[in-house]
């Protein structure tokens, strides 16, 4: 059993892709240590390019922590980082994605149309709250919406009961994308009901991220679904050639039915999520249920990436529900991010950025990673110190024992400024929740990490006066009582660990 796994293990795509790659760097390693002995003009010219790339990342208009562990591999790899920044650490437009976005500018996609009529209305009432609206939607190309409600869920099994019910009434079509997909009860649950809405006649199109499924589901699972009917792709599928672009994963989780309700937030498909499986305690997690307007604009982010996995242009038209007479309960804007240069600007960063240093009252904040940059993380001391009550939970089960190093690395700095942070003591907290001044709320897939700011595409809902925030609320607060919170004995770390996660943290924008 265990060396058929194996065999199976080193046979497959995802395995033969990455020793290709490996070995492609190391060639490129050993062809420069051999010219550079043996030419001199190559070694002089190979470290002008080091000094010119050094150059380059130190006025790159990226954030401090990414730059110095690439300027670290530069200076000790010399000449060969130069060359490795190159190829890795340059996130460049692939053919494939210059070629689909030429179309979609050809052809006028209306994905991104933005509509700037409920902007003018928000003006009207709070201007503070228009300047971040109107920032977030000039950044995503999202439009900011009223007639649109929501509901807010605090745990997977009492979200998926109804979600299923949804899915069983969908008439037209269902979209849907997740980073994980793992077969279970879930996963089966839903897939018999989208087979059966198939032979219905129900458009069911369904986009899985290929690195995210890689230990969940079989190679080319998409074939499969395709042959029940589903139309079916992987994100960004791995492959043998050496860029940047492998490290851009589809963290976002939608569902969109009939252009009249979509979900989003922290829950992928799996037992896990909804808690049939406990193999770290009790998951904790969320999700948002709209209804309205707000669904266009989540539509738009699923056939944005559709298109660009598909190779087609979809008509928005098509899809879109125009006949939303919804009475508006406050203000949605969803929105989506992703990396440079397919989105244009660090767009969930900022969007916190601007929610925490301009807030009043509270700010409370549940997240499963908190590895931060120096910018954020001074936006958080600051508010603490100038009297806003800044909470955060984290998880206290991990699912990654180094990345919870690297979080709980991050407590006794916030913990000396007066903010609280808790674990979530029963199990793993995955919920993305923020929650600031009984005013906005923001719901998604963004965790507090690097991966989430810079690598990752994902989506949320920002929200303003809505009536799903006291629910969220609420829950954080209920969810507080079964927290512990940590001090600065509780988060010692010993030096040797202390030592290892110094070294990590140095290089964790990579990760």
């Amino acid at each position: 059993m265990l060396f058929k796994k194996l065999l199976r293990a080193i046979t497959s795509r995802y395995f033969i892709s990455l020793l290709f790659i490996i070995v492609e760097l190391v060639s490129i390693f050993y062809l420069q240590r051999y010219l550079n002995d043996y030419l001199l003009v190559f070694y002089i010219v190979s470290y002008v390019i080091s000094v010119l790339t050094l150059l380059f990342i130190i006025n790159s208009k990226t954030i401090p922590e990414t730059k110095l562990p690439w300027m670290l591999i530069i200076l000790v790899f010399q000449p060969f980082g130069a060359l490795l920044y190159i190829i890795l650490g340059r996130r460049l437009i692939t053919i494939k994605e210059k070629k689909f976005l030429a179309k979609l500018n050809k052809d006028k996609s209306n994905l991104f149309n933005v509509d700037k009529s409920v902007l003018d209305s928000l003006k009207s009432i709070d201007l503070e709250a228009y300047q971040k609206a109107y920032a977030l939607s000039n950044d995503s190309l999202n439009s900011l919406c009223d007639k649109t409600t929501s509901k807010y869920y605090r745990c997977g099994e009492e979200f998926f009961d109804e979600f299923l019910n949804e899915l069983k009434n969908a008439k037209k079509y269902i979209f849907m994308e997740y980073f994980i997909v793992e077969d279970g009860y879930m996963w089966s649950e839903i897939l018999n009901v989208l087979k059966s809405k198939v032979v219905e006649g129900v458009e069911v199109r369904f986009l899985y991220d290929d690195i995210g499924c890689l230990l969940t589901l079989p190679v080319n699972y998409f074939k499969r679904l395709r042959s029940y009917g589903i139309k079916a792709n992987c994100f960004a599928k791995f492959n043998g050639r050496a860029n940047s672009s492998h490290n851009n994963r589809s963290h976002r989780k939608i569902t969109i039915i009939d252009g009249d309700i979509a979900y989003t937030g922290g829950i992928n498909l799996a037992d896990e999520y909804i808690n049939k499986n406990h193999r770290l305690g009790y998951w904790k997690d969320s999700v948002i249920e709209l209804r309205g307007k707000g669904v266009n604009e989540i539509l738009k982010i699923f056939l944005f990436d559709w298109d660009l996995n598909d190779g087609s242009i979809s008509n928005l038209d098509d899809y879109i529900n125009k006949n939303h007479e919804i009475k508006s309960d406050g203000f949605y804007l969803p929105f989506g991010t992703g990396p440079r240069p397919i989105y244009i600007a660090d767009i969930a960063e900022n969007t916190y950025l601007n929610l925490i240093n301009q807030a009043k009252d509270y700010v409370y904040i549940t997240t499963p990673y908190l590895i931060i940059d120096s910018e954020l993380s001074n936006a958080l001391i600051n508010a603490s110190k100038r009297g806003v009550n800044v909470v955060i939970i984290t998880p206290h089960i991990p699912d990654k024992k180094i990345v919870y190093a690297l979080t709980k690395n991050s407590y006794i700095p916030l913990i000396k400024a007066g903010i609280k942070v808790y674990e979530f003591t029963p199990g793993f907290m995955h919920a993305k929740n923020f929650i600031c001044d009984d005013v906005y709320a923001v719901c998604g897939t963004i965790n507090f990490d690097y991966r989430s700011f810079i690598h990752h595409y994902e989506n949320a809902i920002w929200m303003y006066k809505t009536s799903c925030i006291k629910d969220m609320k609420e829950d954080f607060e209920d969810t507080i009582k079964e927290c512990s919170i940590q001090n600065e004995k509780t988060s010692y770390q010993k030096a040797i660990v202390r030592l290892f996660v110094g070294l990590l943290k140095v290089f964790s924008p990579f990760f």
